[in-house]
């Protein structure tokens, strides 16, 4: 009994050791993307990549919407009481969750824009007032930062390795093209100086997600971390449902939309096809 019960201890250890490093890992790759993201449109993207960034956003709201209904749910079922709809009930509450903030900071978005309109009516051409265009900047900063600590929560409450990966992955999809779009959103916005430290806020927003899920994981009861789960599915379905779908198919060409369709198809598929055969 004792050889057995040093033989688990050991097998635990190893296992919490590889759970830490994977999420180290994850951390990393995560940060280092939106980092890079945030900074590459001051490089000036070619206009001959940009084809590229309408399927990959299609693909990645795919994804999105694959890994809620049929990762996070299922996972969030397991560790809650049968015979109550907590799972999807919590679902929908992550999902209006999200919206309530999104419509918070868009609305002060909407006024922050019109100031800047009017100043630019108003103002004397010498002497413009920049700083409401700059809080634009800043309060898309600060909602999709928000997104991103929800993203790492999940990567971190995940329990096991196959299953971070696969969130790591996903996430990775989308955090490179979100960190364009702020990128290119801030060159405009704020003075071109302050870029890479915002680059670096909205870089450990997904690394602070993780150490919170992580903690999470470890310290609160099952039903917890499945509430989480089924919050953050709902969130994933924000993403995917009403962010990226709409802003890839609401003003697509015909051809475009096209390709946009089999790369959201795509995304769908992979995830079921990691998920169910390989058993992630």
């Amino acid at each position: 009994k004792a050889t057995v019960s040093v033989l688990y201890c050991k097998s635990t250890l190893n296992m919490d050791i590889k759970e830490v490093l994977v999420k180290i890992v994850a951390a990393l790759v995560l940060g280092i993307l939106a980092y890079a993201g945030v900074v590459l449109p001051m490089k000036k993207i070619s206009d001959t990549n940009k084809w590229a960034l309408g399927p990959l956003n299609a693909f990645a709201a795919g994804v999105f919407l694959s890994l809620a209904v049929i990762h996070l749910m299922p996972e969030a079922s397991e560790g809650l009481p049968e015979g109550y709809a907590l799972p999807s009930l919590t679902m929908m509450l992550g999902y209006m969750l999200v919206l309530c903030i999104e419509g918070y900071f868009k609305e002060g978005y909407s006024e922050l824009h019109d100031v800047e309109l009017q100043g630019e009516d108003d103002a004397d051409v010498d002497a413009p007032d920049a700083r409401p265009k700059a809080a634009l900047g800043y309060v898309l900063i600060t909602a999709l930062s928000f997104h991103s600590v929800v993203e790492g929560l999940t990567v971190g409450i995940e329990g096991t390795l196959k299953s971070a990966l696969l969130m790591t992955l996903s996430i990775g999809i989308h955090k490179g093209i979100a960190g364009l779009a702020l990128g290119s959103n801030l060159l405009t916005t704020v003075p071109q100086s302050d870029i890479p430290f915002l680059a670096g806020l909205f870089a450990l927003s997904t690394p602070l997600g993780i150490v919170l899920g992580f903690f999470a994981r470890t310290m609160l009861p099952t039903v917890a971390n499945s509430l989480i789960k089924a919050l953050s599915a709902g969130t994933f379905m924000y993403v995917g449902a009403s962010e990226l779908v709409p802003s890839e198919f609401g003003h697509s060409q015909s051809g475009h939309t096209r390709n946009k369709t089999l790369s959201l198809g795509l995304g769908v598929v992979t995830i079921y096809l990691l998920t169910t055969l390989l058993d992630f």
